[in-house]
């Protein structure tokens, strides 16, 4: 018994070269978009050296460890909200080392919204 196979249709076009230029379009177009992305480092580093100089704002430095001063003088948790009512400052700007622990930051900040405090501008330091 013989069996015949059916003829393949030849269309003289291969798909092959076709999907290597999409491929390579593809390829380019990633390659483009990765290139081109705007430095937001650059961006951010101008914006917060406009905001180290507003002096209008009273300055909170906090150290590594989380230790919050004003004017070279410690200030404990439970009076940084009796020290925002006494220098009756409404705009705060709370300097954070940058190995300051994140929970520690956010309590902070927490208290000092708790004592009025209606903006508060972080910024964060490497030391």
């Amino acid at each position: 018994m013989k069996l015949s196979y059916p003829r393949r249709l030849t269309t003289g076009m291969s798909m092959l070269p076709v999907l290597n230029v999409i491929l390579l379009l593809l390829a380019f177009f990633v390659m483009l978009a990765q290139v081109g992305a705007p430095d937001r480092a650059g961006v951010l580093a101008r914006s917060s050296a406009a905001t180290v100089a507003d002096s209008s704002a009273m300055l909170l430095e906090m150290d590594a460890r989380g230790a919050v001063y004003a004017d070279g003088v410690a200030i404990e948790d439970a009076r940084l909200a009796d020290w925002r009512l006494r220098s009756g400052a409404t705009r705060l700007r709370l300097r954070a080392d940058a190995r300051a622990p994140a929970a520690r930051v956010l309590a902070v900040l927490a208290d000092l919204q708790a004592g009025g405090a209606d903006r508060v501008q972080l910024l964060v330091v490497r030391r």
